[in-house]
């Protein structure tokens, strides 16, 4: 699955170009990546991630964002449990 997205913010005139791709390893296991820059070409960085789905009600969740020209990054993980 291939994503582009273009959000414009009103109040500070700004505008954020982000474009992801996912691949579907298995049907339990996802990679993903993006790209995103934003108009005054100050913000930008890329993501990646994957999800492990161990069966419809348990999967886990690992993601990771670097906002390049910065020192901002962030490693999130997450479990879900459908009850």
């Amino acid at each position: 699955r291939v994503g582009i997205d273009l959000e414009r913010n009103i109040s500070s005139k700004k505008a954020l170009g982000r474009a992801g791709l996912e691949y579907m390893i298995t049907p339990s296991v996802t990679l993903r990546s993006g790209y995103f820059q934003d108009s005054s070409r100050k913000e930008w960085g890329y993501s990646a991630g994957a999800t492990i789905q161990a069966d419809p009600r348990f999967s886990l969740d690992v993601g990771f964002l670097d906002q390049l020209d910065s020192s901002y990054k962030i490693f999130s993980g997450g479990i879900v449990i459908v009850l």
